[in-house]
């Protein structure tokens, strides 16, 4: 966890599918400044046909990326607090449940 917040970029480790969430998460928090509470199409994705990912993939994560958002201004440091508050849940949420 250390190497993922100490690099000054998102793309510290990079899984094939990277660079996709990286474009939905700001496809995400642009349709939500423009005013759609749950957007459902996200125009640039598949080379510009667009494609109805929030129908597949949850939008919790990217409602988290799009908070830190509005405080940090910026899309990697959003989506680098995003990533720690789901590491830092999930050991505390393992933690209590193998401390009982």
């Amino acid at each position: 966890m250390l190497r993922q917040l100490t690099v000054p970029g998102y793309f510290s480790v990079q899984p094939y599918d990277i660079y996709n969430y990286s474009s939905m998460a700001a496809q995400f928090t642009g349709a939500l400044h423009e005013g759609f509470i749950y957007p459902r199409w996200l125009p640039l994705n598949f080379w510009g046909y667009g494609s109805p990912t929030f129908i597949l993939y949850s939008p919790l994560a990217y409602y988290l990326v799009a908070f830190f958002d509005l405080f940090c201004g910026s899309m990697i440091s959003s989506m680098n607090l995003a990533k720690f508050i789901a590491f830092f849940l999930a050991g505390s949420g393992i933690f209590f449940l193998v401390k009982e």
